[in-house]
């Protein structure tokens, strides 16, 4: 059974104003699921979704936000 495996990808949310945002993708046949997440645990509550986006053959690059941070 094939395991369904998230990574966190680098990306900018720009206004400071905003709550703190996260974007996942996880590799599925045919594209990519990708969910993106926002909140602060503190302050506001979390919000999330999720949705497919095709892609056949894997083509979208994006880069690990591990390997963004340093």
């Amino acid at each position: 059974m094939a395991k369904l495996v998230w990574t966190q990808i680098a990306d900018e949310w720009g206004d400071p104003s905003m709550p703190n945002g996260y974007t996942y993708r996880a590799k599925v046949p045919q594209g990519w699921l990708v969910s993106v997440w926002a909140g602060d645990e503190k302050t506001q509550r979390w919000g999330g979704g999720l949705t497919f986006i095709p892609d056949p053959k894997h083509t979208w690059e994006a880069e690990d936000a591990r390997e963004a941070e340093g």
